[in-house]
């Protein structure tokens, strides 16, 4: 979806329930219901891309595995060539 399609999806939605939800009060309560919705979402985002960005700079910092050495460094015969 792009953004243009987005933004006329959530306009039709907010008409659609507006035309829905007759009384003034029990509109604004479910606009602040999804505003604290949409906050919570923001929340939860916000902190899978903290969590990730800390987990790629800690698996850039190790060193490479005993694994890893052994397919740079070659074998020959009686041990590693170094």
């Amino acid at each position: 979806m792009n953004p243009c399609e987005l933004a006329a999806f959530v306009s039709a939605a907010a008409i659609a329930v507006a035309k829905n939800t007759p009384d003034n009060e029990e509109l604004g309560l479910l606009a602040l219901a999804f505003r604290q919705l949409a906050d919570t979402l923001g929340t939860i985002a916000a902190q899978r891309v903290l969590l990730a960005a800390k987990e790629q700079k800690k698996e850039d910092s190790l060193p490479p595995s005993n694994e890893e050495n052994l397919l740079i460094r070659p074998l020959v015969p009686g041990g590693f060539l170094d």
